[in-house]
C-alpha cells in the first residue's frame, strides 16, 4: 500500500473514531486564534510588546501561534513570574544559554538587560529561526549581543532528524528532516577552544 492511501485511511479512521465535543472545542479555538491572527494584520499590528518589571521586549508575529505567545506574554498571561526571574539572574552572566527558543523572548530579555553578555540561543524549526532573527532586530539587538544555534540540543553531536508539525511552529526530535545536532558538553568545550583563539 503506498503512503498516500495509508494516510487517506489513517484519516478516515480518525474521523470514524472521533469525539466531536472534543473536535468542535479544538476547532474553534483554531479558528479564533486565526481570526484573531488576521484581524491584527488587517489593523497593520505587527508586534506586542511585553513588559518584564519594566523591560520592554517587542515581539513580532508571522503565523498565528507566534501571535497567541506573543499576546499572551503582553497580557502576562504566560510565564510572567519565571521571565522576571530570568531576568533579575542573566543581569549576573555573562555567558547564558536559551536551549529550545522559539520565539527567543529569553535570549531576548538576556541580551537587552546584560548586553555584554554572550547569549546564544538554540532553535531547529525554520520559522521560529527566521521568527527569532526578526525579533532580535525589532529589538535594536544583533549578532553580537545573540548568536542562534541553528539545530537541536540532544545526546548525538552532528546531525539529528527532527520532525516538524505540519501548520505548526514546533516539532519533536524523531523522524523527519536532517538538522544540526549537538550535546551541551561539547558544545561548551567548542567554545572554550574558541575563546582561548581570540585571545
Amino acid at each position: 500500500m503506498d503512503i498516500g492511501m495509508n494516510k487517506l485511511l489513517k484519516k478516515l479512521n480518525t474521523l470514524l473514531h472521533l469525539n466531536w465535543k472534543w473536535a468542535f472545542r479544538y476547532y474553534k479555538k483554531h479558528l479564533l486564534k486565526w481570526i484573531s491572527y488576521s484581524f491584527d494584520k488587517l489593523r497593520g499590528r505587527s508586534f506586542y510588546e511585553v513588559d518584564i518589571n519594566g523591560t520592554k521586549i517587542k515581539l513580532a508575529f508571522s503565523h498565528p501561534y507566534h501571535r497567541l505567545i506573543a499576546k499572551h506574554l503582553a497580557d502576562n498571561q504566560f510565564e510572567h513570574n519565571l521571565l522576571c526571574a530570568w531576568k533579575e539572574r542573566v543581569k549576573q552572566s555573562d555567558f547564558i544559554l536559551d536551549v529550545g527558543s522559539y520565539n527567543g523572548i529569553y535570549a531576548l530579555v538576556a541580551g537587552v538587560v546584560n548586553p555584554k553578555a554572550r547569549v546564544i540561543t538554540f532553535e531547529p524549526e525554520q520559522i521560529n529561526i527566521n521568527h527569532i532573527h526578526k525579533n532580535i532586530e525589532l529589538n535594536g539587538l544583533n549578532r553580537e549581543n545573540i548568536e542562534v544555534f541553528e539545530g537541536v540540543v540532544t545526546d548525538v553531536d552532528g546531525v539529528a532528524t527532527f520532525s516538524i508539525h505540519e501548520g505548526g511552529t514546533g516539532g519533536s526530535i524523531g523522524n523527519g528532516n536532517r538538522v544540526n545536532s549537538t550535546t551541551l558538553d561539547s558544545f561548551l568545550i567548542r567554545e572554550r577552544e574558541r575563546e582561548k583563539t581570540r585571545f
